[in-house]
């Protein structure tokens, strides 16, 4: 079939080589609204690149006669229509515990449009002091636009605990972790908070926290690294530590020249002194949980998230994704779900015109649930400018 590839003699032969030179991967398959198996499946995390492409990090289970959970992390690439370019299953973890399984924090993408994946893992071994324990390993995967595995990188050494939190990428490639957990050493077991700075498959630096145990890392256009914790937030330039201020806070992320924190419904804005301009007190709906945040060009702030859509039921929770302006203000909140459990897990916008969102679903967002009554499904779900959907899968 290659030799008759490689033939240009008719135009039926040109059409056949166009064909035979795109992966066969790449071509979408019938669009399948809100994925999942007959068991709990996750949507969890989603980034866009300045290219437009699209990646959402999702988990999906299996049932398994000797394992207690068999978890594969899916990374997929959609174009903005909602089809799905290509699916990766990134890793699988068999797991006698299912408290046990493996963990993916973040997918982030660069100029180019490479993702990269950062995922924990665990594994069970017999100790004859210990007797039977478990181990965590993280490790980074680097796919190229095409769905390729260019890289991965492994982060030693082993940890109790969930062993990286966050993962951002600056202009030149460079990647950067936040990591916190529990390091097994000679019986011992040492609290360790690490930022983590590689070029893929070259090599390592890291910098011990100052803010506590890690939560969330950025990087701004220059190359400022930006750190939060328990304890602060940390500026780092060019690998030196300029500046911590005190705090507790979950995430950080760059919008346009602004720098922001979340801490539960505390959003606070930042300037590169460290300086904090304003904080505000998200409020509105019953008992907001936010899950995550991003931010365009312009300032602005984007929430995702969960509220009490019925505050006689406490599984009854739905979706909520918030607009912010840079001034502190609410744009708009928009709210979704079903007479189950629904949530807002991450979300991503393209220069504001287009916002994306994953989560999981107990319900029947866009297709009847897969597992049942009582499972979860994962699902991707576009939003305009204004908030309004476009179309979820």
């Amino acid at each position: 079939m290659n030799r008759f590839c490689s033939l240009v003699l008719t135009a039926a032969a040109l059409l056949f080589m166009s064909a035979c030179s795109t992966p066969e991967d790449l071509a979408a398959p019938t669009l399948e609204p809100q994925f999942g198996t007959v068991n709990d499946d996750i949507g969890v995390d989603v980034a866009t690149s300045p290219t437009g492409y699209i990646y959402e990090l999702s988990t999906e289970s299996q049932p398994d006669p000797y394992y207690d959970a068999v978890i594969t992390t899916h990374l997929r690439r959609y174009d903005s229509s909602g089809k799905v370019l290509w699916d990766r299953e990134v890793l699988t973890s068999y797991a006698q515990n299912k408290n046990d399984h493996l963990i993916p924090h973040a997918v982030y993408t660069d100029k180019v449009g490479n993702a990269y994946v950062w995922i924990s893992d665990a594994y069970s071994y017999y100790d004859e002091e210990e007797g039977y324990a478990t181990r965590r390993y993280s490790q980074m995967y680097k796919y190229n636009a095409a769905g390729e595995l260019v890289d991965q990188t492994p982060l030693t050494p082993h940890c109790l605990g969930s062993c990286s939190v966050d993962v951002a990428v600056d202009g030149n490639g460079f990647a950067y972790v936040a990591r916190s957990g529990y390091m097994y050493d000679f019986g011992s077991e040492d609290y360790y908070d690490t930022v983590y700075e590689s070029v893929v498959g070259t090599g390592r630096s890291e910098r011990p926290s100052t803010v506590g145990t890690l939560k969330g890392i950025t990087v701004s256009s220059s190359g400022s690294v930006y750190v939060v914790g328990t304890k602060g937030i940390a500026r780092y330039t060019n690998g030196n530590l300029a500046w911590t201020k005190p705090g507790n806070f979950e995430d950080v992320i760059v919008s346009g020249s602004n720098l922001y924190t979340r801490y539960r419904r505390e959003i606070r804005k930042w300037d590169g002194t460290g300086k904090q301009l304003w904080m505000r007190m998200q409020g509105g709906l019953d008992t907001m949980v936010f899950q995550d945040m991003d931010g365009d060009g312009s300032g602005n702030v984007y929430l995702s998230g969960k509220y009490d859509a019925d505050t006689s039921d406490t599984r009854n929770m739905d979706a909520m994704v918030r607009k912010l302006s840079p001034s502190g203000s609410v744009l708009w909140t928009k709210t979704y779900g079903t007479p189950k459990y629904d949530d807002a897990r991450g979300i991503a916008t393209l220069s504001g015109s287009e916002i994306y969102v994953t989560g999981e679903t107990q319900g029947s967002l866009a297709h009847t649930n897969r597992g049942g009554p009582e499972q979860r499904d994962g699902y991707l779900r576009k939003l305009s400018s204004s908030g309004n959907p476009v179309w979820t899968r």
